[in-house]
Order: structure tokens, then sequence, then C-alpha cells
């Protein structure tokens, strides 16, 4: 136990270390031509959104969004971090601004991992709001850069204790055909001659995995790792995270409880493209590892967000 949290807390610290705020507006290699920023068919949206509940456990709830075209409704107590009215991110970054030597193996050209402060109106989605599009990426080898890309979110107030929040809200849409998942016969046929089929399984589950991070004043953290089966991808899904079930660590990346941050205040939220485990090949053979030798694997997740927000606490 004490090697594996060493082992995540140099994963971590890595990736709190480039997390940078890098906007790359670059719109040409977009999966679709892009309308302006208001609906495209405003009188068609509904008035009251529909969900099926897929499944549910103490950390997740997963529900089908089944009228997906329309405006999403809040309460107004939550507080709405991303919606059709509020069209950008407070920061985004990525590496992958050319296919050179250290990104050779991603699927896509360059331009295709930009990510974008502002959202964007795709005139042959199912939804016609406004939404935030991506392909995000991770490094399967090497913790430099692992996180090659990925959004900040922050409140517009800077004020709003953890303790306030209830649950996250996140209406997601996973898009299977612009994503490129490693498999575990993929992840075996690279890494098998360096690690154990056990190694590998605990590793990764080459399936969709989005992180999100939140950090707070103090520098506590809670986190939440979402893996999204394959049957959940192309569609609208309402995705709910109680914060308090939530895993949590401080700087020094020991466990800590949700009772004792409770007073901390929201600094930002990070979205990015994750393994199982949160960990790369360097950190389980750290001894052996040679970025020069050793191979090249990544993990993209394409998705859209259409909504994101806080659910506050009724007391």
């Amino acid at each position: 136990m004490y090697i594996r949290l060493c082992l995540i807390f140099v994963s971590t610290f890595l990736f709190i270390s480039c997390k940078e705020s890098i906007a790359v507006t670059d719109k040409s290699a977009r999966k679709a031509e892009l309308s302006n920023s208001k609906y495209i068919d405003p009188e068609n949206l509904q008035e009251k959104e529909n969900f099926k509940l897929l499944s549910e456990t103490s950390e997740l709830r997963f529900l089908e969004i089944i009228n997906s075209n329309l405006k999403s409704k809040s309460s107004p107590q939550n507080i709405v971090l991303l919606s059709d009215s509020i069209n950008t991110v407070n920061g985004t970054w990525n590496h992958i601004n050319t296919v050179n030597e250290e990104w050779n193996g991603v699927t896509k050209p360059a331009s295709n991992y930009a990510v974008n402060k502002q959202s964007a109106v795709f005139s042959n989605s199912n939804f016609k709001g406004p939404v935030f599009s991506c392909i995000l990426v991770k490094k399967y080898g090497d913790w430099e850069h692992q996180h090659a890309n990925g959004y900040v979110i922050k409140p517009l107030k800077n004020n709003i204790p953890v303790g306030s929040i209830n649950k996250i809200f996140l209406d997601l849409y996973y898009d299977s055909e612009l994503s490129s998942i490693p498999d575990f016969d993929k992840i075996k046929s690279v890494y098998g001659h360096l690690l154990s089929d056990e190694q590998i399984k605990n590793w990764d589950n080459g399936l969709f995995n989005l992180d999100i991070q939140i950090s707070t004043q103090n520098k506590n953290t809670l986190a939440i790792n979402v893996t999204l089966k394959r049957e959940m991808a192309d569609k609208w899904l309402r995705i709910e995270v109680p914060l308090k079930n939530m895993e949590s660590w401080n700087t020094e990346n020991k466990p800590i409880e949700f009772k004792d941050i409770t007073t901390d205040t929201i600094q930002a939220i990070y979205l990015t493209a994750e393994t199982k485990s949160r960990l790369v090949y360097r950190n389980l053979d750290t001894k052996n590892f040679n970025i020069e030798t050793t191979p090249k694997l990544f993990k993209e997740i394409a998705f859209s967000i259409k909504r994101f927000e806080l659910e506050k606490n009724n007391f």
C-alpha cells in the first residue's frame, strides 16, 4: 500500500505540474462544421428533460438523457459552471501542437487535439445547443506530459465551501467514433514483454476514463475517475457524483476524510483522460524505464459537455 501511494503521489505531482493554460483555437479539424453560438432550432427545444437510469452506486449515478435536444433545466440554487448560457471555460492546455517523436502513435493530426475555451454548435449533432467538444489524451508510457491536454473550470465565485456542495451534475456525450481506446490485447501487445497480465489488468481497463479533480485553496484534492462502459457510448448521459463519496487526499498524497475539508473552498476543477489506476508504465517499472526504448501508447477519449453544475445542499 505504501509503495502504491508513493507511485500515485509521483503521478499526481506530475499531473499538477503539467496543468497549463494553453488555449488553442484551431477549429479546422473538428468533426463537423460549426455554426454560431445560438441554437439552430430553438423552438423545437423541449421544456423538460426525461431520464432513464442506467446504473447507480454510492459513488456514481448514470442516467441516459432521452430527449437530449433541449435546454438543460437546473434548480435556481445550483451553481452552474458550464451551460448554454455560460459558454467559456477558464483555462485549457494542450501539449500536442505537432505530432513529433513524443506523440508518435496518436491517431489523428495535431489540430484535432485542440481544446477550445469557447463552446460551439455542431450542425449535425442531435443536440442543437452549444457544447464543449474535445479529444483528451493520456500517455501510457511516461509521466512527462502524461495528460496531454485538458480543461480547467473555476466557479465564478471564490468562496464556495466544499461542504456546501452535495453533488456534481455533468451532461456528457461519449463519442466512440472519434475515441481511440486500447483494449487489453492492444496494451499487452505493447507492454506484455515488460509487465505481467495481472499488472496490465490492474493498470488499465481498456475503457473510457475521465478523471475529475477538485482542487481547494488549501491544496487538498477530491477526485473521481469516471469509467464509461462501451454501451454508454453515443448517447447523452447525466452523470451525478456525490462529493462526500469522492476520493480525497492532501498535498502529501495521504488520504483525508471529507469531514476534514468541508470548510475548504473550491479553487478549480480539472478534467483529463486517465488510465484506471491513474498510473503510467514508468510508475510500474521505474528501475527499468528508459525514455528512449519504452514503447509509446495513448488513450484518446472524445466527448462533448453541454452542462456542468454543482448542486448545493439544502441545509
